[in-house]
Parts: structure tokens; sequence; C-alpha cells
């Protein structure tokens, strides 16, 4: 037990001093059986809205409430991400089989940089869906949208672009374009 809080606490210590970045991406590989929302009540206002409604997995009905904010959307993209995410994390609960996998990256005396930019190589789960929530092929390719958000100065700016995966047997995937 001590030997394993020593090893824990070097570790920490050795990437607290190097400025490391850890990207970790998890996907759940459990197929579930997914209705549409039933009794849905959609409640927004000004940059919020909550959803709650019924959803049945795999035969069994869940209740699901679910709030999302920005000031920059309007209320119906926000009902719809409310929706989405609602079902997201209902699943997540729900639990199953997980892959994860992660990546550290250590610089010493560098700072490490979060944004994303157009040549990154990034995992996909590092940037959100887009709206447009489609795979594509692109020059042999599989392709798709993506929405970021940074605060930048107390400030939500919100990006879009796209990411493609070369090799399937990858877990990177290129960051084309953002705009």
């Amino acid at each position: 037990m001590n030997r394993t809080i020593l090893v824990t606490l070097l570790l920490a210590s050795q990437f607290a001093w190097a400025d490391c970045d850890v990207k970790t991406a998890s996907l759940m590989t459990d197929t579930h059986v997914v209705g549409p929302a039933k009794n849905l009540v959609e409640i927004a206002t000004d940059g919020r809205c909550t959803v709650k409604f019924d959803v049945n997995v795999n035969g069994e009905w869940h209740k699901v409430e679910e709030t999302q904010s920005d000031p920059y959307l309007k209320e119906g993209a926000l009902c719809r991400d409310a929706i989405r995410y609602g079902r997201e994390k209902l699943l997540a609960k729900l639990g199953g089989k997980f892959n994860s996998e992660s990546i550290t990256v250590c610089r010493e005396g560098q700072k490490v940089e979060r944004k994303i930019k157009a040549g990154d190589l990034i995992l996909e789960t590092e940037v959100g869906r887009s709206k447009v929530d489609l795979y594509f092929k692109y020059q042999n390719m599989r392709c798709r949208n993506f929405t970021e958000q940074y605060f930048e100065i107390g400030i939500v700016k919100r990006y879009h672009g796209v990411i493609c995966q070369a090799n399937s047997n990858e877990p990177m995937w290129m960051v084309m374009d953002k705009w």
C-alpha cells in the first residue's frame, strides 16, 4: 500500500513538473436499443432549455431530465442538445462495456496548448459532435464534422471543423479544417 502511494506521488510530481497533457477517450462498445423521446416537455427561456422525457432502452422505460444553457444559441438548438446529452448520460449511467485509451504528452519547460488547430492529430472524442452528426468519405478517409467550445477572456467561443481518420485501425484523427 505504501509503495502504491509513493509511486502515485512520484508520477504525479513528474507530470506536474514536466507540463504533461493527458488525452483520454472512452467509447461504449455495447449496443443498446434506444427508442425515441416520448412525453417530451421542453421549458425554454433566454439561453437555457430544460427537457423532460421518457425513453425506452432495451425494452425498459427511463425518465430523463437534462438542462443545457448557452447565451449564444437559440432555444431550439439548446433543446436538441439537451435531449442528446440526456440520452448520452442515461446510457453512461446504464453502463456497459467501454473501450478507453489515453495518450500522455510531456514537454519540459513548455506550456502545453490545449486548443486544436488544422493539422493536429487528436482522439475522435476530444471534440464534440456537430449538429450534422454523420460520417462521410473524403479522399478515402472517414470524416465527420465537429464543434468545440473555449472560454476566452470570460466569453464562450464556439468553433466548428472537420476531422478525418486515414486508417480505421488507428485511434488518431487529423483536424482537416476549423472555423
